[in-house]
């Protein structure tokens, strides 16, 4: 419009005219922030520090593959020592004693058992519960050892337990052992190994929580045991 009419109080008036809108506007654009300021700051220190971050996990990774290249330390190698001494410590079985009866050698005890007879009788291992027949026996007689025929346990004191293996409160005089094996005594501190004083055959477990009069359970493996009926009183009857 100066230009139009060329005049210079035009001009200025124009500019006075024109000044009321403009400086507010210019006011309110470069010094009131707009309400997504604070989030688009926090975004751009937020990006500012990604670099940072990454470049201080590159150089944990790095030392760590360092540090995995270098020598094992000894608290390394005891951290990973130790549990398993611990396994072998609780999972360990008093030797047999040198004095049995009956001894024979691995290989004479595979020929004469079962796969299952020797893995429970020699290996130390446990037959599943409610395979045996034993549970059922209800004659009068004696168990006696599958592996040297010594007499175990007398009819009179078996008992149903419920656990699923032959069951007695009490041994014949002299003819088991006890031995402590540590990873039972975690859930009763009386249990202990049952064995053959005859052949150290691997019978079951004796626990606490039996019935009078002696309190004890002794657990046996049904496979560890043979059944032999009391012949006088069938003579008698």
């Amino acid at each position: 419009v100066a230009v139009i009419f060329g005049g210079k109080s035009d001009t200025m008036a124009l500019t006075r005219l024109c000044a009321p809108i403009h400086g507010p506007c210019a006011n309110t654009f470069s010094i009131q922030k707009p309400i997504h300021a604070p989030i688009t700051e926090k975004c751009y220190k937020f990006q500012n520090l990604r670099p940072k971050f990454g470049l201080q996990m590159r150089k944990k990774r790095k030392m760590a593959v360092e540090a995995a290249d270098g020598p094992i330390s000894v608290k390394e190698v005891f951290g990973f020592v130790w549990p398993l001494a611990l396994l072998w410590l609780v999972q360990r079985q008093v030797p047999l004693r040198n004095d049995l009866k009956v001894k024979k050698s691995k290989d004479e005890w595979k020929n004469e058992l079962t796969n299952e007879e020797f893995a429970v009788m020699i290996d130390r291992g446990t037959e599943r519960a409610f395979t045996s027949p034993l549970l059922q026996e209800k004659r009068s007689g004696k168990y006696v050892c599958t592996g040297c025929g010594q007499p175990l346990f007398s009819s009179s004191t078996k008992f149903n337990s419920g656990t699923g293996w032959p069951s007695f409160w009490d041994a014949e005089p002299g003819a088991v052992d006890l031995t402590i094996q540590p990873v039972y005594l975690i859930g009763d501190l009386g249990c202990r190994e049952v064995r053959c004083s005859a052949c150290g055959s691997h019978l079951g477990h004796v626990f606490s929580d039996g019935p009078p009069p002696t309190r004890k359970r002794y657990c046996m493996n049904g496979v560890s045991l043979a059944f032999e009926e009391d012949s006088t009183r069938n003579d008698s009857e």
